[in-house]
């Protein structure tokens, strides 16, 4: 009987955990979406160097970190293998701390597959996907005690508030406050410094 338990208020989290993500991605998107409505006219990227360098611009992390996230992936997999494993055994003996246990690892994993995946959705959308950009200035920048630094941009009727990522308004400060707008298909947005051009030091396209 207290095995029913278990599974039942097991099944029972995993059901409102997997139904509140499902909203919350969907809002989210919808979100991003109608944000996308409201930035200016941008350009299509055609150019295939531009493309490899918003890429890395947007991916921020390297390789080290990534191989180290895909490797705690891994292990959390081995670790909820062996956890299934110990509650077949004990199938008798209660089962409450193993599906917790269970769970957590569980939870852990779904987080660094969502990582990953966006990680790979953004390659590919570098790579052939539809990409756009527009070179804007940033009027003001705005600092919060929590979250990140955001930079003020004209929208087309309004003022647009993008994230930054932490101290990053040094290289946009030494290039005038000037910055690269970048738009994904999949509706995601982020101010980046101006590509260099490979013959000149700082200068990009007004």
């Amino acid at each position: 009987m207290e095995n029913l338990k278990a599974i039942i208020v097991f099944l029972l989290f995993w059901s409102i955990a997997i139904w509140c993500v499902r909203v919350v991605k969907r809002k989210h998107k919808k979100q991003i979406m109608k944000f996308s409505e409201e930035l200016p006219e941008m350009e299509l990227v055609t150019d295939e160097e531009e493309r490899k360098y918003i890429y890395q611009s947007i991916n921020g992390s390297g390789k080290f970190l990534t191989v180290l996230i895909v490797f705690v992936f891994l292990f959390n997999l081995w670790i909820m293998a062996d956890e299934m494993k110990i509650i077949w055994k004990q199938w008798m003996n209660g089962l409450e701390l193993d599906f917790w246990t269970f769970s957590g690892f569980g939870i852990m994993d779904w987080i660094i597959a969502e990582y990953l995946s966006t990680k790979i959705e953004r390659k590919r959308i570098c790579e052939s996907g539809v990409v756009k950009k527009k070179i804007v200035h940033i009027k003001s920048y705005e600092k919060f005690d929590y979250g990140w630094p955001e930079g003020v941009i004209d929208g087309k009727e309004r003022e647009l508030r993008i994230d930054l990522s932490p101290d990053a308004e040094k290289p946009f400060k030494q290039d005038g406050d000037m910055a690269m707008l970048v738009w994904l298909e999949n509706g995601e947005n982020s101010l980046l410094p101006r590509m260099k051009p490979k013959d000149e030091s700082n200068v990009g396209e007004e």
